[in-house]
């Protein structure tokens, strides 16, 4: 069993890491100023109920004061969550027009239909 989830996430990773390749690659060689969008910090978290709220909002002041030139966007991949960390996330999203949440369902739908 824990093999298999390993191939599992190695296979995510491989495939991120090819769409990040691909973005990139699209990026420099589409410089107009149509293809160049928003920037995306994605982060995965599951059952973090503790402190996604104190992360979530720090990386939040980052993009509202603009100390960080990086992200423009923040999403938050649910990795199917127990505990309240769904409900928290779903909460800071009606407070934050940048921040998008995503459930683990709904990525792997994501990742098939990009295939």
């Amino acid at each position: 069993m824990k093999a298999a989830v390993i191939i599992i996430l190695c296979l995510f990773a491989v495939y991120g890491l090819i769409c990040i390749i691909y973005r990139w690659s699209d990026l420099i060689l589409n410089t107009s100023e149509d293809s160049i969008g928003n920037t995306y910090l994605i982060m995965t978290v599951k059952n973090r109920q503790e402190d996604i709220e104190g992360v979530v909002r720090a990386i939040a002041w980052q993009i509202i004061s603009k100390k960080n030139d990086i992200a423009k966007e923040l999403v938050v991949i649910d990795m199917g969550s127990k505990d309240d960390t769904l409900k928290i996330l779903s909460r800071l999203e009606s407070e934050y027009e940048f921040l998008h949440i995503i459930t683990k369902e709904s990525y792997i739908d994501m990742l098939i239909k990009s295939c």
